[in-house]
């Protein structure tokens, strides 16, 4: 078995280690399985496999555990990982892995990634040369609307270092290919897309939009439709929630009279990481750094994670 191509499995049940343990070695492989709570950074770093084949569950569990150290620690990082979930909303976090592989496994693409891993060579990059990168910007402009000019093309750069550097793939126009083939059936470019636009965002973050708000735009707006009482508020870009729930806690300290009002706040982003987080509407304090402390007791409750 020296020579051969090795799969780490790590999975709790026994059926499914003996299932994906059935399955690599059909495809010509050696499993090593083991339990999520058995496996330790040095042990697989010691058993120099080369693919690891992770299951993860939710709401926790100890995969959970063990994808954060594969994807923490940098000696570990160079393993390619696939990721087996009956989560598939996981696949969105997870921009860094070779591939998510939602229950039931498909064996096909299970059989891609590892020829992916054996085919793959040193991850050496230079920058893309204009020839390259133009039909990945026209696919972008074309498909979610971003725009790179010269001054953030490095931003492209890096988002698209990173997702190649995760697909194993050294050359921009195989890269090219790949996100037109997979653009819907791997939700490519969303992932490509997750890694490109910025996320960094607040409650309240800017003082003078908010006053504005409070003092002009609903002002205007609550008398314009005070006959219908109806009003509709669109929060394009909203990243991760902060700006629909702020705009929502203003509207409620400032304008109370609004109670029986038919209001809806609809909230867009193009990154769907960013979509599900705010779903969640979990934070952490950093995010709350601009919050006055009263409106901090009415609308938030702080809990302890663990």
């Amino acid at each position: 078995m020296g020579s051969m191509f090795s799969v780490l499995i790590i999975a709790e049940g026994e059926p499914r280690r003996l299932e994906l343990s059935q399955m690599v070695r059909g495809l010509g492989c050696a499993p090593l399985c083991f339990r999520a709570r058995q496996v330790t950074p040095m042990m697989v770093r010691d058993l120099r496999a080369q693919l690891i084949l992770l299951e993860v569950s939710l709401p926790d569990g100890d995969g959970l555990v063990v994808l954060d150290f594969l994807e923490t620690r940098q000696q570990l990082r160079k393993i390619p990982l696939v990721v087996v979930s009956a989560h598939p909303e996981m696949e969105y976090d997870l921009p860094d892995v070779l591939d998510f592989l939602p229950l039931p496994v498909n064996q096909e693409r299970l059989r891609g990634a590892i020829k992916r891993v054996k085919e793959s060579t040193e991850m050496l990059f230079t920058p893309p040369t204009p020839v390259e990168l133009a039909p990945i910007k026209d696919h972008l402009l074309e498909h979610s609307g971003l725009h790179f000019s010269p001054r953030n093309l490095r931003l492209l750069e890096r988002g698209l270092q990173r997702r190649m550097q995760a697909l194993l793939i050294n050359d921009y126009r195989e890269y090219f290919t790949y996100l037109e083939k997979y653009h819907e059936a791997r939700d490519e470019l969303n992932k490509l897309v997750g890694m490109l636009t910025v996320g960094e965002t607040s409650f309240f973050r800017y003082r003078a939009h908010k006053e504005a708000l409070a003092t002009h735009v609903l002002p205007e707006l609550i008398r314009e439709r005070q006959a219908e009482k109806r009003l509709r508020i669109w929060s394009a870009g909203c990243s991760t929630g902060e700006e629909p729930y702020s705009l929502a806690m203003l509207m409620l300290e400032k304008f109370p009279g609004l109670l029986d009002w038919d209001i809806k706040i609809l909230a867009t982003d193009i990154n769907k990481r960013s979509l599900r987080r705010a779903r969640e509407g979990v934070y952490r304090p950093h995010a709350l750094r601009y919050l006055r402390d009263d409106y901090r007791q009415r609308y938030f409750r702080q809990f302890e994670q663990h």
